[in-house]
């Protein structure tokens, strides 16, 4: 009769919550560009990749203006592109990132396969020129927004025409293109494609406002040749054995990934499986952390994982039960670098990486529990983890995508805001249903795919203007030492990668932070002032 009641109280709690369960849909990309902004759209990428990272309630906005099939740099510095541009960034107050797509048709639009150096240096300059004027467009109306440009994957002419039936070849829609830029094999169009994307790559790498992830060969990565390439080299390669951002230089993107027209495909757009992952790997690469709240922690993967009901302790982070043991999943965050503030809201992300039998995050049966420091009698997964009280607990709201592969985002319950510090903490998640089900989530040393804990600051600072400190950073690049000039007192810095990883945290630092320690890249500096945070993107070479 208990187990009955037991059952019954469980089912109404996971109704009860799925019904308080609800997002509010936010607006924080702009998506502006050429025909690949315009597939994009068409396919609902954003959105639906957005989704798959845990970041359901993120939206994109475009329309046919901002997003035009056919559309060169040039375009967008015309007045119905600027007026366009200039409503949507001072009407949309939520935006955090422009997606910017173009150049493409600019570039190779133009260019031809017997072109000089010095040619091709031109193209390059005027190209170049008229992205700046885009970006300081942007920029100068939402100095806050930060600016993605995408790029571009291999292309493929080659193969696409050379395989395609000879009575069509010629009424081909690329046919042309590829005949104006003089035939080029797929090695040479894609050394120039590299060669463009590296240059402007370079030219952004001092400017914090843009971002770029190079990737040519994502597609060749993701998808693999799985069939004989139609031209020379010829071959096939697996999936996911393509090196990365560059892949082979003297394959196309796969035919498989390019967009489908029946009787022949697309030499250049992709298919809406290609540009979900291309977004994938920008949401991996970028976006999932950038479009977090006010301060992230990544756990670490060390001390974080699964125990058993029989005391036996797994590297592997898994929860539920297997008809033998249940298994709690134990999640190490280390919270020293955020504000010393007030909490308003904290969420968790995770990536499924198996589910067996019951997918209890779509059921609701499980709860989250918190402890300050630790669970055990040390940070190290131990026996004690599994049965030791908690500071806090309660039921979790899931969004995202509970499916394998996929990220959720639980919104943790309001009686754990008072429990985020600035000190360590765990978090431990628990299966509560009847029947066998394990859920296995993503714990290595890899940052991208590791637990985040999403924290979004009180009133006082989630309403503060990060425009409200006088900042300067220099020099930008740096060497070893970056100088930080604000009018007002800084209270703490912290650094980190473009993974998330924390580098480097200092309080009451001095105007000057060594940075010799830090390998070359590019890093996100926090800098914090009474309640509020500024972040400034900087390189260290």
């Amino acid at each position: 009769m208990k187990k009955i009641v037991l059952l019954a109280f469980t089912i109404l709690s996971s109704f009860l919550l799925k019904a308080q369960c609800t997002e509010t849909d936010v607006t924080k990309i702009l998506l502006i560009g050429d025909s690949w902004a315009f597939f994009m759209n068409v396919d609902g990428t954003i959105n639906d990749v957005a989704k798959d990272w845990g970041h359901s309630n993120v939206k994109y906005y475009t329309n046919l203006i901002l997003s035009e099939n056919g559309a060169e740099t040039d375009d967008f510095l015309k007045p119905e592109k600027v007026t366009e541009m200039t409503n949507r960034l001072t009407t949309m107050p939520d935006l955090k990132a422009v997606h910017l797509s173009i150049a493409g048709n600019d570039f190779l639009g133009s260019w031809d396969v017997h072109y000089t150096q010095a040619q091709t240096d031109s193209l390059y300059d005027g190209v170049v020129g008229r992205l700046d004027s885009i970006i300081d467009i942007i920029s100068q109306i939402r100095p806050d927004i930060q600016i993605f440009w995408s790029g571009y994957v291999y292309t493929n002419f080659q193969e696409v025409l050379e395989t395609t039936p000879s009575y069509l070849q010629t009424s081909h829609p690329f046919y042309g293109r590829w005949q104006a830029m003089g035939f080029p094999t797929i090695s040479e169009i894609n050394t120039v494609q590299n060669w463009f994307q590296d240059k402007v790559a370079q030219h952004y790498s001092s400017n914090p406002k843009v971002t770029y992830v190079h990737a040519p060969g994502l597609m060749q990565y993701v998808f693999g040749q799985t069939s004989n390439l139609g031209v020379a080299p010829g071959g096939t390669y697996a999936a996911f054995t393509a090196p990365m951002p560059y892949g082979y230089t003297d394959y196309p993107s796969p035919k498989n990934t390019m967009r489908d027209y029946g009787i022949t495909k697309d030499c250049f757009h992709l298919s809406a499986s290609g540009y979900r992952a291309f977004i994938s790997y920008h949401f991996q690469k970028f976006y999932q952390k950038y479009l977090m709240d006010d301060a992230y922690t990544i756990a670490g993967d060390v001390n974080s994982g699964s125990v058993s009901s029989n005391g036996t302790t797994y590297t592997e982070l898994k929860v539920g039960k297997d008809g033998i043991n249940e298994f709690a999943g134990i999640i190490d965050l280390d919270n020293t670098h955020i504000a010393d503030t007030s909490v308003g809201n904290v969420s968790l992300f995770l990536k499924i990486e198996e589910i067996t039998n019951t997918n209890f995050l779509s059921s609701g049966e499980f709860i989250v529990e918190i402890a300050n420091e630790k669970f055990g009698n040390s940070s190290s997964l131990e026996s004690e983890d599994y049965s030791n009280a908690a500071s806090a607990s309660g039921n979790a709201c899931v969004f995202g995508n509970a499916t394998a592969g996929k990220w959720v985002r639980l919104e943790l319950p309001a009686s754990f805001t008072d429990q985020i510090r600035r000190t360590k903490a765990q978090i431990r998640i628990r299966y509560t249903g009847q029947g066998d089900g394990i859920i296995r989530f993503a714990n290595s040393s890899d940052a991208d795919f590791q637990p985040v804990l999403n924290i979004k600051y009180g009133d006082i600072l989630a309403t503060a203007s990060v425009n409200t400190i006088s900042l300067d950073v220099y020099p930008n690049p740096a060497k070893d030492l970056l100088n930080i000039s604000a009018e007002q007192n800084i209270e703490a810095v912290s650094i980190y990668n473009v993974a998330g990883q924390l580098m480097l945290t200092e309080n009451n630092p001095s105007k000057e932070i060594s940075i010799r320690s830090l390998p070359d890249g590019m890093y996100i500096l926090n800098v914090q002032v009474g309640n509020t945070v500024q972040k400034v993107k900087f390189i260290k070479q």
